[in-house]
């Protein structure tokens, strides 16, 4: 494997077994299966407890999502986060945009540019109360809020609900309680645990404060052998994750799963 080549020593292809071994990765199959707990529970559960809309059947829904005339059936449109913290919706787009095969018409889908400028609002909000955001990796409340500030979501006539593929839990709860017109509900609840360098990572074989420290210097001095440049070595947010979707890598990840250069080639694609 070219990726594990890029380690040399023992030490240092010990540490890329230990990075390798704790990799979770959401294959396609587990990414359908998560868009289906969103559009056959979490979505239609918090549809109804918000008074958005109410399903019929379930039937009936899948139907309606799909059809040409969804546009005047449901009072909510889809749409992804972009345009902040150097998040250029290239991930949120390449989901959204798979979902949307998937399981709704496209005419369901805009942006969120669209959808808060003036006009428009002032066109849809007798027909439309709320924007449903889907997005893979939501972990700092920096660059949600950031995304919420921009837009200015609070001041906004629609309700908002949030659905990341994954959540951090600390943030989440912050979050969650902070705005009125937003809820956020994750399909899976990420913690601190879930840091590769947690001394309480499983795939390191021990509850070992200290080994975890030991990779911890092993890997930042990784940087400096080879002279790698990154602004952010630990991954945004410093929450070194090693938590992979199929056809994208959330920057929250360690950066030398997917770093590539002419002496360092990556193991997934950013």
């Amino acid at each position: 494997m070219a990726w594990v080549n890029n380690f040399k020593t023992s030490e240092e292809k010990f540490l890329a077994s230990c990075v390798l071994e704790s990799i979770i990765f959401r294959n396609k199959s587990a990414m359908s299966a998560f868009s289906s707990q969103i559009f056959h529970i979490i979505l239609p559960q918090l549809l109804s407890d918000k008074k958005i809309y109410e399903i019929e059947s379930l039937s009936k829904w899948e139907n309606d999502l799909m059809s040409p005339k969804s546009r005047s059936i449901f009072p909510f449109r889809f749409t992804t986060i972009e345009g902040v913290d150097k998040k250029t919706g290239k991930s949120g787009q390449s989901l959204i945009r798979d979902v949307q095969r998937e399981f709704f018409d496209k005419d369901l889908n805009l942006s969120i540019y669209t959808l808060t400028e003036p006009n428009f609002v002032k066109r849809a909000k007798s027909s439309i109360n709320t924007i449903i955001i889907l997005d893979d990796v939501q972990v700092t409340g920096s660059q949600f809020t950031e995304f919420i500030e921009k837009f200015n979501l609070t001041e906004s006539p629609f309700h908002y609900i949030y659905i990341p593929y994954a959540a951090f839990e600390d943030s989440l709860n912050e979050l969650n309680s902070r705005y009125e017109n937003i809820d956020i509900q994750p399909v899976e609840v990420l913690s601190k645990e879930h840091s590769f360098f947690s001394e309480k990572n499983e795939a390191l074989g021990t509850n070992d404060i200290e080994l975890a420290s030991n990779l911890k210097s092993m890997y930042l001095d990784i940087y400096k052998k080879y002279d790698i440049k990154l602004d952010e070595p630990l991954g945004f947010g410093e929450h070194a994750l090693t938590y992979i979707f199929n056809n994208s890598t959330p920057n929250n990840n360690l950066p030398l799963l997917s770093y590539n250069d002419d002496n360092w080639k990556k193991l997934f694609t950013r």
